[in-house]
């Protein structure tokens, strides 16, 4: 019994170590960044659109603007979520899963009504089923665009996956004749529906674009650059050094980022360019809409919270705020979301509205 009493003890000893450990993790986890308030809570009443995000992989979830309210626009994803765009004016969806490397296009409805897959593993269409993480829903006119992987470009303390764009007419199921090569880090269509921006690697860099990227060396003699793509003649465009181009819904600016993951905007006129401020900022851009920057953010200095287990560990969530742009004022439009899965801004339409009206609700704000 003395034996069974020491080790009973020992264990217990072990537990409360463990769970003291454990609280020490989540104590300094939950700590986290954040960024100073106030916020200026009336922002939201300049946006006009749908944000999308992924619900842990089990559903996911459409919140309008500027109201703020949140519906369940996919309830049952056909797999692991790996890539989300829209809706589209139509109240379309693209995603993309991933099951053990083999990547498979979805399009579905707000709603969830309807799911058919367009390309990739089990589609039984001609496409790879190696697909990258960069996936843009045209905001109409039906075209999805995204990357088949075929290898990769090594530079200085960088490597990218690169390979040829696809871009597929959702409803005919059909895949358009231009192939160019790309970078996988992001796509971005114009409202037109006809202009889509790639990121690919530029030869023979000017001293402009060493300075956009942030580079003081030369070493790289290859630089990430955006293009942008006329679907229907397929011309390019040289826009500028940068990466994950983000098009503002009036299609008049674009945002790139960095070597140094600091975004710049950029006028698709004349190029001009300034760099952006958004407090917080520690997830991907969505979108630009009018004087609003919509983001991936860490919660305000105050806010409670919340630590979810994902992506192999316990972190604090981050939040989506947007921001006026370079003024420092900022709102919280979702308190807890995971800001390392996929999103999506899209449009907010009639017809988009009257199909969400049928979706269940759900509060995002706890």
């Amino acid at each position: 019994m003395k034996t069974k009493t020491k080790y009973m003890v020992a264990a217990a000893s072990f537990l409360v170590a463990s769970v003291a450990a454990v609280a020490i993790v989540i104590n300094s986890l939950s700590a986290g960044p954040t960024t100073p308030g106030p916020e200026t809570p009336a922002l939201s009443a300049g946006l006009n659109g749908i944000v999308l995000t992924d619900n842990s992989g089990n559903e996911i979830d459409a919140t309008t603007f500027p109201s703020g309210v949140s519906h369940v626009a996919v309830a049952r994803p056909q797999g692991i979520i790996h890539a989300i765009s829209g809706p589209d004016n139509a109240g379309l969806i693209a995603y993309l899963t991933n099951n053990v490397s083999q990547i498979t296009l979805h399009v579905t409805s707000l709603g969830g009504s309807q799911d058919a897959v367009i390309c990739g593993a089990g589609s039984g269409l001609s496409g790879s089923s190696n697909y990258g993480g960069s996936l843009a829903l045209s905001p109409k006119g039906g075209q999805a665009a995204l990357i088949a992987l075929s290898g990769e470009v090594q530079m200085p303390e960088a490597l990218f996956n690169t390979g040829e764009l696809e871009i597929w007419d959702v409803a005919r199921k059909k895949k358009q004749p231009l192939s160019p090569h790309a970078i996988d880090d992001g796509l971005a269509w114009l409202p037109d529906g006809k202009h889509l921006i790639f990121v690919d690697m530029a030869p023979n860099p000017t001293a402009r674009d060493y300075q956009d990227y942030g580079l003081k060396s030369k070493a790289w003699t290859n630089l990430p650059t955006a293009y942008m793509l006329d679907t229907t003649t397929g011309k390019k465009t040289k826009i500028g050094a940068g990466l994950a181009p983000v098009v503002s819904t009036n299609g008049r600016f674009v945002i790139l980022y960095d070597g140094e993951q600091r975004p710049r905007q950029i006028n698709l006129k004349t190029l001009a360019a300034q760099p952006l401020t958004l407090p917080g900022l520690s997830g991907e851009i969505l979108t630009q809409d009018g004087a609003l920057i919509v983001y991936g953010g860490v919660r305000t200095t105050g806010v409670s919270p919340k630590l979810a287990y994902s992506h192999g560990g316990v972190f604090p969530l981050g939040t989506i705020k947007t921001a006026q742009i370079n003024t420092g004022k900022f709102q919280t439009l979702l308190p807890y979301v995971d800001t390392l899965s996929p999103m999506s801004f899209g449009n907010n339409t009639p017809q988009n509205q009257k199909m969400l009206a049928s979706a269940p609700k759900v509060d995002l704000s706890k």
